[in-house]
C-alpha cells in the first residue's frame, strides 16, 4: 500500500495541473495515512500536496473541505511536520527558485531556497553552539526587518530553539519587562534606534550572557558582531541538526510574541509548531490561487503576526518570493514596488488609502478616463499586482471597490495575535460593504454574551507566558473582546468590548493604560483616549474646574499650555506609536444618562466617540493638500492656499512645475530624492516628502526667492511665527547670484524703509533680492539696511539678517564679501568669524585687505585675536605677510 500511496503522491507533485481530479481519492489516502502506521517521511511527502493551488482550489469549493483540513491537521501532529521540515522540503522542491530578495535602490540581491536553507542551518548550528545546546536558552530578536533577523527567526523555529521577537518601536520599560518576563538569555540586536535604547539601560540590568549585533558595533556592553558570530560558531553538523528536528515536539513552546494588554505590561502569547503550521494550510485553502510564481513585497514588521506568519512563513509555504522593502515609508514603497513588480501586497489600511489618493488625485481628478487610471496603476505598481489584503484596521468600502474595479482583489479581514493572525477574510470576488469576511478554514466561531465573538481552533494559542502558563481560553473558547454580528455568513465588527484597539498602522494600543497615567494630575477630572483606526492618538480632557480656577489666579497662566505640559509628561513614558499628538478640552463630563458610562463608571467607547464628534473631528483633519508625482509627494498647507486665494483643485503638479489651471502662473518645483528646486532656490530636504509649511515658517529659506513669493504672494507667505529648521536647508553649493537689474520700485521701497527705520520681512526680502541679483551700488543700501536691523530691538529679525549676510560669503564680488564680514563681526561667534575671515584671506591676492577688516575687531581679547591670526597664518604659511 505504501508503494501505491507514493505513486499517487509523486503523480500529483509532478504535474502542474491535475485533470479529472477527484478530491475523495486524496481524502481517502489521507485518512489511511492517519489510521494506519506509515513513516513520517511518507506523511510529510503527502502533506507537501497541501501547498499546491490546484489541490486547494478543488477542496475550497468542495463539501469535503472541513473533513480534508481536519485530516491534514491530524497528520501534521502525528508526523511532527514543523517549520524545519517545511523549509527543508521547499528547498528540495524549489532549489534555485528565489526565496528572499533584498533591495538597495534599483539593485536586487537574490537568495534561493537552497541558499536560504544552508544559511538557516549554519545560523542554527551557531546558536546551538553559542548556547551550549541548552534547552533553557531563549533567543531575543530586537531589530527592524532584515534578512539576518528573518534567518535567525527561521533557524530557531526550525531547530527547536525558543525565540522571542520584540517590537522594534517598543518603549524602554516594555523592553526591560519583556527581557525579564520571557527569560531571554541571548539577544540579537539591529538598527540604530534599538542600539540607542539599549545603550540607555544600565549595564547591571543585563543578565544576558551575550549580545549579538547584526550590523552596528556601537553597544556600550559586551557584544559579538554578526560576522564574528557566524565565523566563530558555525560548523557542519547536519546529523545533529537532523536529530534536533526529529526531537521537536509539536505542542511545546516554540515562540512567544508580545502584544499590548489592558494593563501596563505587554502579554506574552505562546505559539507552538502546531499553531504555526496548521495556520499555513488553512490560509492556503482560503487563498487557493497563490503559488510559487507569486512575489510578495513586504514591509509589515516580523514581530507582527501578519508580517511573520502570513507574509514570511506564507511565502515559504507557497514556494513564492519574499521581498524585504527598504523602508515602510510610502515613498520608499513606491520605488520598491516598481523594482520588484509584486503580485501580492499586504498592508495596513493607511498605505491602501495613500495608493487610492495617488490614483485619484491631481491631474487624474480632471479629464481622466478609466484607461488612463489603469495605466497609472500598472505603471505605479509594476503591472503585476493582482491580490492585496488590508490588515489590522478599518478601510473605507469605496477604496475596496476602486481596486476591485481595476482588477486588484483587495481583501478585507479581521485577526488578532492570539489566532496567529487572521480569523476572517473576504472571499475573492465576494466583497460585502463593511464586512470583514467569512471565517477562515479550520476555525470555529460563535457568539457569547453581548454578541462577543468567541473562537477556537488548532492555530489559536492555548496559553499566555508567565511563571505559570495562563490558559488563554475559557471553557475551550477564546474570547476576542470584540462585538460582532453575522449576516449571510459575513461578519461585521459592531463594537469593542475589551479595552484595546489598533491604530491605522495596525499597532495595538491599550487606552486604559494611557488614561490611567493622568490619575495623578489634579487638574484632570476625566480623560478619554481616541485613536481606534486612526493614524495617531488624541485625548478628550475634562478639567477639574475648582483646580483650574485656582491656577487661573496665577499670573501668566495659560490653560492650553498647562495641559500641553501634562501631555508632554505622559508621552515621555510611552512608546512613539502610543504618544498623544493632540487634545481637546470638553465642556462637560461623560455621563451615565447619555449612555457614555456603564453603571460601574467605565467608558462606553462608541457612544462617546459619537457624542463628541465635534471635538474629535478637528483633531484629525488634514491641514494640508498633497500632490503626488511618481514617488514624490509635496504638501501645501491649507492656510497658505486660503491666504493666497488659490483653490486646491485648480492646482496641478507634473513633477517639474506647480501650475494654476486657467491662469498663466507657475512655480518651478522639482523634488527628487533629497534635493528640491523651488522657484529660484535649491534646497536639501531630509524628509521623505516636501512640506511647504516648513519652508514658509522659516523666512530665511525663502526671502529673496522672488519666484516663490510671486506665486503665493508676500502677504500669504509672511508667517505669524518663525521657526529654525533642520530638515530643510538651502543648498549653498547651488546658490546662484544673478547679474541683472532689480526693478526701481523695490530699490525705492528699501531706501524709504531705511530712512524711516521700518524693519520688517518685506524689506528684508527686498534687500535679499538686491543682494542676490545686483552687482552695483545698490548693494550697499541693502547691506546697510540689514546692518541697522542687527543693532535694532527687532530680535526676531536679527537671526534672519545674520543668515542672509552670511550667505554673501559666496557672492562673486570680493568687495561685497568683505563688506558683509565687516557688518557681521560684532554679531557672530568666534568659529564663524574665523571661517569667514579665512575665506576672505584665502581668496585675496592682497593681504593688506585683511588690515581693513581687522580694524573693527580690536574689541576682541588680545589672546583670542592672536589665536585667530595664527590660524589664518597657518592656512597660508606666510605669517610675515599679515600686516596689522
Amino acid at each position: 500500500m505504501q508503494k501505491e500511496i507514493n505513486t499517487i503522491i509523486n503523480s500529483v507533485l509532478s504535474k502542474d495541473s491535475i485533470p479529472n481530479f477527484n478530491p475523495k481519492d486524496l481524502l481517502n489516502v489521507s485518512q489511511k495515512l492517519l489510521k494506519e502506521e506509515y513513516s513520517d517521511e511518507l506523511i510529510h511527502s503527502f502533506l507537501e500536496i497541501g501547498h499546491l493551488p490546484q489541490i486547494n482550489a478543488v477542496f475550497y469549493q468542495s463539501k469535503l473541505q472541513k473533513e480534508w483540513l481536519n485530516t491534514l491537521f491530524s497528520l501534521i501532529i502525528k508526523s511532527k511536520y514543523h517549520t524545519g521540515i517545511l523549509i527543508q522540503q521547499r528547498a528540495k522542491r524549489y532549489y534555485d527558485h528565489t526565496l528572499f530578495q533584498t533591495i538597495n535602490g534599483n539593485k536586487v540581491i537574490k537568495i534561493s531556497y537552497q541558499e536560504a536553507w544552508n544559511k538557516i542551518k549554519a545560523i542554527g548550528l551557531s546558536i546551538l553552539k553559542l548556547t551550549r545546546k541548552s534547552d533553557q536558552s531563549v533567543i531575543g530578536l530586537y531589530t527592524p526587518n532584515s534578512l539576518e533577523s528573518a534567518l535567525v527567526d527561521l533557524a530557531c523555529l526550525s531547530f527547536n530553539i525558543k525565540i522571542v521577537p520584540i517590537l522594534a518601536n517598543t518603549s524602554k520599560e516594555h523592553f526591560k519587562y519583556i527581557i525579564k518576563h520571557s527569560g531571554i538569555t541571548h539577544l540579537f540586536v539591529g538598527g540604530s534606534e534599538q542600539t540607542n535604547l539599549i545603550n540607555t539601560i544600565p549595564i547591571e540590568f543585563y543578565t544576558i550572557s551575550t549580545i549579538l549585533l547584526s550590523k552596528t558595533p556601537t553597544l556600550n556592553i559586551d557584544h559579538i558582531l554578526w560576522n564574528d558570530f557566524i565565523q566563530k560558531y558555525s560548523n557542519n553538523d547536519d546529523a545533529y541538526l537532523t536529530n534536533r528536528m526529529q526531537m521537536t515536539k509539536m505542542d511545546e513552546d516554540a515562540t512567544i510574541m508580545y502584544t499590548s494588554g489592558t494593563t501596563a505590561n505587554p502579554k506574552g502569547i505562546i505559539f507552538t509548531q502546531t499553531n504555526i503550521i496548521t495556520k499555513r494550510f488553512a490560509r492556503a485553502l482560503a487563498l487557493p490561487d497563490i503559488n510559487s510564481n507569486d512575489v510578495f513585497l513586504c514591509y509589515l514588521p516580523l514581530y507582527h503576526t501578519f508580517g511573520r506568519y502570513l507574509e514570511m512563513m506564507g511565502a515559504i509555504f507557497w514556494g513564492a518570493t519574499y521581498n524585504f522593502a527598504e523602508s515602510p515609508s510610502f515613498k520608499s514603497l513606491l520605488k520598491n514596488i516598481r523594482v520588484t513588480k509584486p503580485s501580492i501586497f499586504i498592508s495596513i489600511p493607511k498605505r491602501w488609502l495613500q495608493f487610492y489618493e495617488l490614483f485619484t488625485s491631481d491631474i487624474f481628478v480632471y479629464n481622466s478616463n478609466e484607461n488612463e487610471i489603469a495605466l497609472l496603476i500598472n505603471e505605479t505598481t509594476g503591472g503585476k499586482l493582482r491580490l492585496g489584503l488590508s490588515a489590522a484596521g478599518y478601510l473605507d468600502p469605496d477604496i475596496f471597490n476602486f481596486f476591485h474595479k481595476y482588477h486588484i482583489q483587495l481583501l478585507s479581514g479581521y485577526g488578532m495575535t492570539e489566532a496567529t493572525g487572521g480569523v476572517t477574510m473576504t472571499p475573492q470576488n465576494d466583497y460585502v460593504k463593511d464586512s470583514v469576511g467569512i471565517p477562515l478554514p479550520g476555525i470555529e466561531l460563535k457568539f457569547g454574551n453581548d454578541n462577543e465573538l468567541l473562537l477556537r481552533g488548532p492555530y489559536v494559542t492555548s496559553f499566555y507566558h508567565g511563571e505559570t502558563r495562563t490558559p488563554a481560553s475559557v471553557e475551550g473558547w477564546f474570547h476576542t473582546g470584540d462585538i460582532f454580528e453575522e449576516k449571510k455568513n459575513h461578519y461585521f465588527i459592531i463594537d469593542r468590548k475589551k479595552e484595546i484597539y489598533k491604530n491605522s498602522r495596525g499597532l495595538t494600543i491599550s487606552p486604559q493604560k494611557i488614561e490611567n497615567m493622568f490619575q495623578d494630575f489634579d487638574a484632570v477630572k476625566s480623560v478619554f483616549l481616541v485613536g481606534d483606526g486612526k493614524a495617531y492618538n488624541t485625548v478628550l480632557l475634562f478639567p477639574d474646574k475648582k483646580w483650574v480656577k485656582n491656577l487661573e489666579n496665577e499670573k501668566g497662566f495659560n490653560l492650553q499650555e498647562y495641559y500641553s505640559s501634562l501631555l508632554h509628561s505622559v508621552n515621555s513614558f510611552l512608546a512613539p506609536y502610543e504618544r498623544i499628538v493632540n487634545f481637546a478640552i470638553i465642556d462637560r463630563n461623560f455621563s451615565v444618562e447619555k449612555g457614555e458610562l456603564t453603571p460601574k463608571k467605565t467608558f462606553k467607547r462608541k457612544p462617546i466617540l459619537n457624542n463628541f464628534t465635534q471635538y474629535i473631528s478637528p483633531m484629525y483633519e488634514k491641514d494640508y493638500n498633497f500632490f503626488l508625482y511618481k514617488t514624490n509627494e509635496v504638501r501645501i498647507p491649507k492656510w497658505l492656499l486660503r491666504k493666497s486665494g488659490i483653490i486646491a483643485n485648480d492646482l496641478s503638479w507634473d513633477g517639474k512645475k506647480l501650475r494654476i489651471r486657467n491662469i498663466d502662473k507657475s512655480l518651478e518645483l522639482n523634488f527628487d530624492e533629497s534635493i528640491a528646486k523651488i522657484g529660484d532656490y535649491t534646497y536639501k530636504n531630509s524628509n521623505i516628502f516636501l512640506d511647504l509649511n516648513k519652508l514658509v515658517i522659516s523666512p530665511e529659506l525663502w526671502l529673496g526667492n522672488q519666484q516663490f513669493m510671486e506665486f503665493f504672494g508676500f502677504s500669504a507667505i509672511s508667517p505669524k511665527h518663525f521657526e529654525q529648521l533642520s530638515e530643510l536647508v538651502i543648498e549653498l553649493s547651488k546658490f546662484k547670484f544673478q547679474l541683472k537689474k532689480v526693478d526701481k520700485q523695490t530699490i525705492d521701497d528699501l531706501k524709504h524703509a531705511l530712512r524711516e527705520k521700518v524693519f520688517d520681512l518685506k524689506n528684508i526680502h527686498n534687500s535679499a533680492i538686491i543682494l542676490y541679483n545686483e552687482y552695483d551700488y545698490n548693494l550697499s543700501t541693502a547691506i546697510n539696511y540689514l546692518s541697522k536691523i542687527l543693532v535694532s530691538d527687532k530680535y526676531d529679525l536679527i537671526e534672519i539678517a545674520i543668515t542672509l549676510l552670511t550667505r554673501l560669503r559666496f557672492h562673486p564680488s570680493f568687495k561685497t564679501r568683505v563688506k558683509a564680514v565687516e557688518v557681521l563681526i560684532p554679531n557672530i561667534n568666534g568659529e564663524l568669524f574665523i571661517e569667514l575671515l579665512s575665506e576672505i584671506y584665502l581668496t585675496s591676492d592682497d593681504p593688506k585687505i585683511l588690515k581693513d577688516i581687522t580694524l573693527d575687531i580690536r574689541v576682541l581679547k588680545e589672546e583670542h585675536f592672536r589665536c585667530i591670526l595664527s590660524k589664518l597664518a597657518l592656512l597660508r604659511h606666510e605669517i610675515s605677510d599679515v600686516s596689522l
